[in-house]
Order: structure tokens, then sequence, then C-alpha cells
């Protein structure tokens, strides 16, 4: 019987390539001069991998071999070294290589979108992607994307080498929802779902909304609006305009627009129509052209006040006026 020599070092046997996600055994071997494995030896090694790869450590020596498993979420060629950390001095030069490649095709995922307005179209892209999310160029499959609220542009999304976009308009500001629907039946995951918010546009008009009529003496509050070229509220909008009254009317003036909106309070001692226009004092350069009419009617509790005549005869009259 010849038995195994002395320990002279420790050997990675080549491991078989494999696919992201799935992890794959590396054996390390104590071989003496010969390559004999020398199952006498008990002494561990560690074993280092390279690029994002996981599950290197200390390798577990019994009997002369070791295991572990290593792993990689991303396609790469990882390189696979040892370290003497227990300090035995035999030989740990070994390396290998092994390769993970992409796994097959698992799910189509749509990309976060970048927010905009509903003045530009927002691109949303849709990938087809392995179970690990990986891009998996090999697939030409299409898929439906499905938009919410007042959101067109969706449909069918032609899928090339595992990609495939879409341009996705809104005229309303607000958070649309992207959802996706297997309508060639694949039989690809497509729970995948992103949200992307149209905000405002630029603001493009000033407008007076309509205000409700009042009694004299009781001033009546006046909005005026920031609006985008669709009529959402341009909250981004901060500069101020002028509001112009008609008649015997007071409060007009700069109305301070915050986030696209401001007030001012009329008032009239008048009963009367009173005509709300706009200037463009600021210069912003927006349009002004907005105009209301709001009404100060006389108040509806009047009192009756006997006049009587002078003289003998009693001529007397009634006359309403406003309390």
């Amino acid at each position: 019987d010849f038995a195994h020599g002395a320990p002279i070092r420790y050997f990675i046997v080549d491991p078989p390539d494999g696919t992201v996600g799935a992890p794959i055994q590396v054996t390390v071997q104590a071989l003496d001069q010969f390559d004999n494995i020398v199952t006498s030896e008990g002494r561990d090694v560690t074993l280092a991998v390279s690029g994002s790869a996981t599950g290197g450590g200390l390798v577990n020596i019994v009997s002369g071999a070791g295991t572990r498993n290593i792993n990689d979420l991303t396609p790469e060629m990882v390189t696979l070294t040892l370290n003497d950390t227990e300090g035995t001095g035999l030989d740990v030069s070994s390396t290998q290589n092994v390769e993970f490649v992409i796994g097959a095709v698992a799910q189509y995922v749509i990309l976060n979108p970048v927010d905009g307005t509903v003045d530009n179209p927002i691109t949303v892209t849709v990938q087809a992607q392995d179970s690990v999310g990986n891009l998996v160029t090999t697939e030409n499959r299409d898929v439906t994307l499905v938009t919410s609220g007042s959101a067109t542009g969706g449909g069918l999304v032609d899928i090339v080498a595992g990609v495939g976009s879409l341009s996705i308009s809104d005229q309303q500001a607000e958070l649309v929802t992207l959802t996706l629907l297997d309508t060639e039946t694949t039989g690809l995951d497509v729970s995948s779902t992103e949200d992307v918010d149209f905000a405002a546009g630029a603001a493009v008009r000033y407008v007076i909304l309509d205000p409700t009529d009042g009694i004299i003496g009781t001033p009546i509050p006046v909005t005026v609006q920031a609006l985008d070229q669709f009529l959402n509220v341009a909250t981004g909008e901060n500069r101020d305009v002028t509001l112009v009254t008609s008649g015997s009317a007071t409060g007009g003036g700069l109305v301070s627009i915050v986030s696209g909106v401001g007030t001012r309070l009329i008032n009239d001692l008048v009963a009367e129509t009173v005509l709300l226009s706009l200037l463009d004092t600021e210069i912003t350069g927006l349009d002004v052209s907005s105009t209301q009419d709001v009404i100060f009617a006389a108040s509806e509790d009047a009192d009756l006040v006997l006049s009587s005549a002078t003289g003998t005869t009693a001529a007397a009259g009634f006359i309403a006026t406003d309390r």
C-alpha cells in the first residue's frame, strides 16, 4: 500500500460554468507532490472570489477536501484564488475561472421613468429580463403597456433584443400608473408596475376665476390663477399680476401669486356690476386677456323710512334705503 505523501498545496478543482442566480459548487483539495489527495489533511484555507460574486470564505477541509457554493447576479467571469489565512505554509497559488452567464428570460420589467410635465411626452422603457434582473438580449416577443388616468400612448411595446419603449403623454397634471399585459401570450411574468408624475407645464396665461356675486359693503374674494397650455394650475409660477376693477369698486391691485394662485378682496358701496381685468405690470409676458364680471347688489334687508311733507296736508311717502 502506497499511501499519499505529505500535503504541499491546496488546489481549486475547475468548476463548471453556470447561470446567474444559480449557485456553483467550488471544491478545494489538499494535494501531495504527485497530486494525490491528502486525506489526513484537515486544516482550512480561504477561497476568494472576484467581481460581484458572493460565497467566498473559509473552506472547511475534511479528509483533504472542502467545498463552498458561490453565486453571482451579474453575468461575468469570476476569478477564484486562495489565501492561507490559517498559516499552514502550503502553496496557495492555485487559481480557476468560472463564468456566470445570463439566465433564461423570465419577466418583462418597466424601467422607472423620469417624471416630466404635460408639455412633453415621457419615454417609458420595457426590458425582457432573467429572474435576477439581467437584460436578455435574445428576447424579441412583444408586451402591452397600459396607462391609467388621462394618459395616452400606451399599447404594444415592440421588443427588439430585449428592449422596447413607448412615448406617453398627458394633458392633465396627475400621477400615472404603468402596468403590463401579456397580450402576446409569452407566459413571462408581467407583474411589473411603475408610476410616472406629469406635473403642470409652463405658465402661459393668468385667468380670473368667476367670483361669487355679493352685496355692497361686503368684500368679495377674487382669485387669479396662472395656467399652463392645458389649463392646469402652473404651480411653479410665482410672478405677480395686477387686478383692475371698474366703477366704484376698491381692492384692485397687485395679486401676489404663490404656487400659481393669488387672491384679492374687492368691495363696493355702490350697487353695480364691476368689470374685472388684468394688467401685466410685472412684464411676465403671459396672456392677461382674462376678464370677469361680479355684481354688487343692494342689501336685501332695507329700512322703510317715512317721509312726511310739511304743511297742514298729510302728504306722505315711503322711501326704501339700504340698512
